[in-house]
C-alpha cells in the first residue's frame, strides 16, 4: 500500500516468423493533475471528499488494469494516476444535485475526448469544472 505499481504486459502477433529480443518492461503511471473549478456561492455546499477524479481509458482494449483515482484537496487541487493509454478523465461526484459542466485540458474542452498519457510525461493543466444543473 502507497506504492505506485509497475505492470508490464505485450501483445505479441506472429505468423511464420521466429522472433528474437523481445522484450516486456514495467510501466510506470502517469500522474494527471489539475483543479476542480466551482462557483464561489457553491463550494461550501460540497463535501470534496464525494469527488473522485481518474482516467478512463478509451478505447478499453489492452487496458493494463486498475486506475488510482484522485481525491480534490481543500485548495480544489487533485492529483491521481493512469497507465500510459488514452483515456478520458472521469469524475465521479458521490453526492446528489451536482454535475459536470465540462472537462478542459490547457483550455480545450476535452470533456467527450481522450488524452494521450504517454510514460513518463505527467499530464498538468486539467480543469473539471462543476456545478448544480
Amino acid at each position: 500500500r502507497g506504492v505506485t505499481p509497475k505492470i508490464s504486459q505485450a501483445k505479441v502477433t506472429v505468423a511464420d516468423t521466429d522472433m528474437t529480443d523481445v522484450r516486456v518492461a514495467p510501466l510506470q503511471m502517469v500522474r494527471g493533475r489539475g483543479r476542480l473549478v466551482i462557483d464561489a456561492p457553491d463550494r461550501g455546499a460540497l463535501d470534496l471528499s464525494l469527488v473522485r477524479i481518474s482516467a478512463f481509458p478509451d478505447p478499453i482494449d489492452g487496458n493494463p488494469g486498475p486506475q488510482q483515482p484522485g481525491i480534490v484537496r481543500p485548495d480544489l487541487t487533485f492529483e491521481f494516476a493512469t497507465w500510459p493509454q488514452p483515456a478520458r478523465i472521469q469524475v465521479r461526484i458521490d453526492a446528489p444535485g451536482w454535475t459536470v459542466k465540462a472537462v478542459r485540458h490547457r483550455g480545450i474542452d476535452v470533456t467527450d475526448t481522450p488524452i494521450d498519457f504517454t510514460a513518463g510525461k505527467d499530464i498538468t493543466g486539467l480543469e473539471v469544472v462543476i456545478g448544480r444543473p
